[in-house]
């Protein structure tokens, strides 16, 4: 294993590799601190009061769409009506968000449960009164007496009726899309989401500004000024710059922690691996994973700091896993590790290959493409590089031989359920106990035979001893 040091703002290049290469810069953070805050969506539109402001645009779009000089002439209809079309259906649109948002208010006191309280406001009474107001003096400055012919013939005229048309329509679109975003923010907090266009207006009082922080809405309440929202901000501390470390894949086989999900890193300025075991494996800038740091098993280590070949498969934890064609590495070059892909580079539309072998290092001033099964994938050029280069594995066929054997019996036990294991048990016991028993009914045969044997020989010389006696018992008695 071989660890890259950087000089300037460039990186050594590797010169060999075995199971760990170093990958991109990442930030990982070992400690996270929660706050409580409440965020309040204004709903400043009192029903009667905005009422009467919708009343008086309502009444306006009636007048204006059946005023007579612009109705009853194709010409000023086509220009007038078509500038006023979309804020005449941006109306009817606008009525039926009030009437949703509305809903999300009652007449109920707040009291802040949280130190740190925002305020969110889309449209207000305020807002919607002196737009209202201004709609209605734009249109009254069109003197209703004019006719056709007369604003056919006044540029003025024409421009007085543009402007209110433009005021109309410039005010109503406004309103539609405050409402529609709010809408949509109250819609979100309701369903206990934080709305993206929330995110940071915590962040402009008590709660610092953090990268990587979440954001969870614990629950909401509807009151007399608007909806309040009570949120709980996570954000990550003590946060460590690391290098990710690249495990190299050898017939899909590659190093692992104590579970295929946890990655290796390294601390900047060390050469010691670490285990990352966190909440999730996302480090890009908009993230910073919680992780537990754990040591690489003693033995493992020794032999990786070493790159000792044979013992890190012997001390070391491995996976079967599908590798990515190619990724870059730290020192800018390309790591290529998936089976049946030829490297290649391009200068043009000429491609040349490199190499068909897989894993590789290659370093290219030249647009370097992996060409996997004919789906290709261009990789360019990164960094102060000449010419190319290929680096290759410290391993050879027989250490990458050893380490599939390792993998395949792991494999193998790990495939075998109880059942298995008790017939593999048994079956070993009855080969084992095969010799036992035959030597046993061997022996015991022996054994009988002599016994059979002692027993007829005693039975005979009892029998000799009984006939003899029985003889002289006969003679005395017939004397």
């Amino acid at each position: 294993m071989l660890f890259t040091c950087t000089v300037g703002d460039y990186k050594v290049e590797e010169t060999s590799f075995d199971f760990l290469i170093v990958g991109e810069e990442i930030k990982v953070s070992q400690r996270i601190v929660s706050d409580l805050a409440t965020i309040v969506v204004i709903v400043d539109l009192d029903v009667v009061r905005m009422g009467q402001q919708i009343a008086i645009v309502e009444d306006v779009l009636k007048e204006w769409v059946d005023w007579a000089p612009v109705k009853g002439d194709t010409e000023l209809a086509t220009l007038f009506f078509g500038l006023t079309a979309e804020a005449a259906q941006g109306f009817v649109r606008i009525t039926k968000l009030l009437n949703q948002i509305v809903t999300f208010i009652q007449p109920n006191p707040w009291i802040p449960e949280t130190d740190c309280t925002f305020n969110y406001t889309g449209l207000t009474l305020a807002m919607a009164t002196t737009d209202a107001n201004t709609i209605k003096k734009m249109y009254d400055e069109i003197v209703k007496t004019w006719t056709t012919a007369d604003i056919k013939a006044d540029p003025i005229k024409k421009n007085v009726i543009k402007a209110f048309c433009n005021t109309l329509t410039e005010d109503l679109e406004l309103w539609e899309s405050k409402l529609s975003t709010m809408l949509n923010i109250l819609d979100s907090l309701g369903s206990n989401i934080m709305p993206q266009q929330l995110m940071g207006l915590y962040q402009e009082g008590c709660i610092a500004d953090n990268l990587g922080e979440t954001v969870t809405v614990l629950d909401c309440l509807k009151t007399k000024i608007g909806y309040a929202c009570k949120i709980e901000i996570t954000h990550p501390m003590d946060i460590l710059d690391m290098n990710l470390l690249i495990p190299v894949h050898y017939q899909d086989i590659r190093l692992r922690g104590e579970t295929d999900h946890q990655q290796f890193a390294v601390l900047k300025e060390t050469v010691e691996p670490k285990i990352l075991d966190c909440d999730q494996y996302d480090f890009n800038d908009q993230t910073t994973p919680i992780c537990e740091m754990k040591n690489v098993d003693k033995t493992c280590l020794q032999s990786l700091l070493i790159s000792n070949v044979q013992n890190s498969i012997k001390n070391c934890n491995f996976t079967r896993e599908t590798p990515t064609v190619g990724v870059r590495t730290y020192s800018r070059g390309i790591l290529v590790q998936k089976k049946d892909t030829v490297t290649k580079t391009k200068e043009g539309t000429i491609e040349r290959t490199v190499s068909s072998d897989v894993p590789i290092i290659i370093f290219s001033e030249k647009t370097v493409v992996l060409d996997h099964n004919g789906e290709k994938f261009d990789f360019a050029k990164e960094g102060q590089i000449v010419g190319t280069r290929v680096v290759k594995s410290r391993l050879t066929e027989e250490d990458i031989d050893d380490l599939e054997d390792k993998v395949r019996q792991e494999e193998f036990l790990e495939n075998l359920d109880t059942e298995d294991i008790l017939r593999y048990l048994l079956l070993t016991l009855q080969a084992l106990s095969y010799p036992i028993i035959i030597m046993g009914i061997a022996i015991g045969i022996k054994l009988r035979r002599k016994v059979s044997a002692l027993e007829f020989s005693t039975h005979k010389k009892v029998s000799k001893k009984n006939f003899k006696a029985n003889q002289r018992s006969f003679r005395t008695t017939n004397v």
